[in-house]
């Protein structure tokens, strides 16, 4: 009961957000979401998980992608937060539904969530 209704409170924050995140970022914000992943990019490298998520994060406040999300839910698996990566790789998969057959090989969100899913 507890896991469920935390479950559906980050769904509920995390619709939230993505709604206020609706408008087209500037240039100048999209170079800095760029910057953001890049230091993510290093972060995850290092294996520094809570770096590498909070650096996504802000990139994700800026303009949301099937691919930061991604980025943000391994990170999250690798913390143990699974609730919370499975929220993302969903996400992640559904950014990725307009895109071609092709882009959406390359976020496999499926394949990883379906190894992190609760079993009793």
């Amino acid at each position: 009961m507890r896991r469920e209704l935390f479950a559906w409170a980050l769904l509920t924050a995390l619709a939230l957000r993505t709604s206020m995140t609706s408008a087209d970022p500037l240039p100048t914000e999209i170079a800095l979401a760029r910057r953001l992943f890049a230091d993510a990019k290093t972060a995850e490298d290092a294996k520094d998980w809570p770096t590498a998520a909070s650096h996504l994060r802000d990139a994700i406040s800026i303009k949301e992608t099937s691919g930061l999300r991604f980025h943000l839910a391994y990170c999250e698996e690798q913390q143990g937060l699974l609730v919370e990566s499975l929220v993302d790789y969903d996400r992640a998969d559904d950014l990725s539904l307009d895109r071609n057959d092709e882009f959406r090989a390359q976020i496999p969100a499926r394949k990883h969530r379906s190894a992190n899913e609760y079993r009793p």
